[in-house]
């Protein structure tokens, strides 16, 4: 009898102790084109069921109570600290079709300890600036061990030629293009060869799964302006001899396992012409989620 007692107490204590709320990740940034370069916290992605969702509309995020939550800071792998966040402004009404995926920021509130990273490599450019702090992600639960381990690695030169291929195809034979003639910055296409690439930032993971990141020397573009797509990094999944286009004009911003199914989830910085934002890597490289915004 005082067996069953005890079962039948597990099982009603069970799903209380087992139960949490929603797998959600942010970022504490330093916002693109801010009259203040505070650093503020943005909402990004949630998990429903087995895919993760864009917080990109107020009517689903309104739905989740963020400022209750402890927030965990999380990078390569480790716990920074925790943060609470306030809205400060919880009814304001949008003002173009970008309100809530570009302006809607949350305020941390003085007195706590914000942790931050130095960005020395004056990487995750955008619209208006470089940041002075990287971004960090935000996980709604203690999510920020990294699992597969990803990390920084350079190359080896025949890696160029490898994916001189695949880069061509992603790009066109005839869709680079630089100037010639300057200052006149004459246009024409270029037949770019692979001494002509270099290898921007790439990683590693522990069971030699590869993100290598390779695009045109931009030393050779010689035109004004921002630099085209074409010029920027383009990602490859690198698994064995298995080659796959992931995207590009992208900047790795960190991997964990935020929603504790066993596998790393990575996140990325996206910036183009009049547009920045987030992507989302998920369920082994195969599946992604964005979340972006425009200024004009």
């Amino acid at each position: 009898m005082k067996k069953l007692l005890l079962l039948a107490c597990a099982l009603l204590i069970f799903p209380f102790i087992t139960h949490a709320g929603p797998s959600i990740i942010g970022v504490l940034e330093q916002p693109q084109c801010a009259k203040e370069k505070k650093l503020s916290v943005r909402v990004l992605f949630v998990k429903d069921s087995t895919v993760w969702k864009a917080l990109d509309d107020a009517a689903v995020a309104n739905k989740l109570n963020l400022v209750s939550l402890k927030w965990t800071v999380a990078f390569d792998g480790r716990n920074l600290g925790s943060l609470k966040i306030t809205d400060a402004s919880p009814s304001a009404p949008p003002i173009n079709a970008w309100y809530y995926k570009r302006d809607k920021l949350f305020e941390v509130p003085t007195g706590q300890k914000i942790p931050t990273v130095k960005n020395d490599s004056e990487s995750f450019m955008g619209w208006c600036n470089v940041p002075e702090y990287r971004p960090l992600v935000l996980v709604s639960e203690p999510n920020f061990v990294d699992p597969e381990k990803w990390k920084s690695f350079m190359p080896a030169p025949y890696y160029k030629q490898k994916l001189y291929v695949p880069l061509k195809l992603v790009i066109g034979r005839f869709k680079a293009v630089r100037c010639v003639n300057v200052p006149e910055y004459h246009m024409v296409p270029f037949d770019f060869q692979p001494d002509d690439l270099v290898f921007y930032k790439s990683f590693r993971s522990a069971a030699g799964r590869e993100l290598v990141s390779i695009g045109l020397d931009p030393k050779k573009i010689n035109c004004d302006g921002p630099p085209e797509p074409e010029w920027s990094g383009n990602w490859f999944i690198v698994d064995g001899d298995k080659l796959e286009f992931l995207g590009n004009q992208m900047e790795m911003v960190d991997a964990g396992d935020y929603d504790k199914d066993g596998r790393s989830e990575l996140l990325f910085w996206h910036s183009g012409y009049n547009i920045d934002g987030y992507i989302l890597i998920y369920n082994g490289l195969k599946q992604k989620t964005e979340y972006l915004w425009g200024y004009h």
